[in-house]
């Protein structure tokens, strides 16, 4: 497993550069920061490595693949139907960290005015779709396909959402890993995810905007969410999970299939050292979230 050994350094590095030079641009001003954090963190770093790594051309590796409009207009309605799932998984670790008085949610900047909206849009929506997909879905699934199929886009989700570092928002992009890395590997292309990406990112920016922005003294608004107000979310967000899951499923069965999903050769494990650069980024996640509580 080569591949993914090599993968997980580069990951583990990547990590370090995001939590140094990333952390630090955005604590200064968070359109830089995340601009830097984006690009320079995450979108280069994917094309540089693919270019090493690749055993045909780029666009092949990075699965830059042309797809039809149908699979387009789906995966809008399946991130539309996986939202309210993402949301249902944050409510749990939010519900449980909560009844330990764990409740320092972290606030993500919101849009003052339709300007910036438009700004955050771009900032926040289509720029991690392209950036964050082009690293997990293009290059370390790719690079993780030895390990078959299913455990490969389980792998990339994992690796995802660990990269958020933000406990509190795991399981959503957990889930959405999912989604995301099933739809390129059906499909064959990137593009399907992340429009999916780009769109989700984009629903949360609006309904900040939209919602939470026009709350009168939203700065004054206490931090401590009561538990039966979750429990309350839990269960209507946790019906219309089901819901959504099943419509899903049959969505997914309208996607272009492609012939990699059968292909089940070259299945390799792992050794405890390949994984060694992942356990650091876990320790330095739990260190991260003990250390701001």
């Amino acid at each position: 497993m080569k591949g993914s050994r090599v993968s997980n350094f580069i990951y583990l590095l990547l990590v370090v550069l995001f939590l140094t030079v990333g952390v630090y641009f955005q604590k200064k001003d968070i359109n830089t920061g995340l601009i830097i954090t984006e690009y320079l963190i995450v979108f280069l770093p994917a094309l540089a490595f693919s270019f090493l790594f690749k055993k045909e051309s780029i666009k092949e590796f990075l699965r830059f693949n042309k797809t039809n409009y149908k699979n387009i207009v789906l995966a809008v309605f399946i991130t539309v139907f996986t939202y309210p799932i993402a949301v249902f998984g944050n409510l749990i670790i939010i519900f449980i960290l909560n009844f330990f008085g764990l409740n320092d949610i972290p606030q993500v900047p919101l849009a003052s005015n339709n300007i910036e909206y438009i700004w955050f849009l771009f900032l926040m929506g289509i720029t991690p779709g392209i950036c964050e997909e082009t690293l997990f879905r293009g290059f370390f699934l790719r690079m993780n396909q030895y390990r078959g199929i299913k455990k490969s886009i389980v792998y990339t989700a994992f690796l995802f959402a660990l990269f958020h570092f933000n406990i509190y928002n795991f399981i959503g992009p957990f889930v959405l890993g999912i989604v995301f890395g099933y739809m390129t590997l059906v499909t064959n292309s990137i593009y399907p995810s992340i429009v999916g990406h780009a769109l989700n990112n984009s629903i949360a920016v609006t309904l900040g905007y939209f919602y939470l922005n026009k709350i009168e003294n939203v700065s004054n608004i206490s931090h401590e969410i009561s538990n039966y107000i979750i429990l309350f979310q839990l269960c209507f967000f946790g019906v219309l999970s089901v819901i959504s899951f099943f419509i899903i499923r049959n969505l997914f069965k309208f996607m272009k299939g492609s012939s990699i999903l059968c292909n089940r050769k070259n299945v390799e494990r792992g050794k405890l050292f390949d994984y060694i650069p992942i356990i650091i980024c876990i320790f330095v996640y739990i260190y991260i979230f003990f250390t701001f509580h």
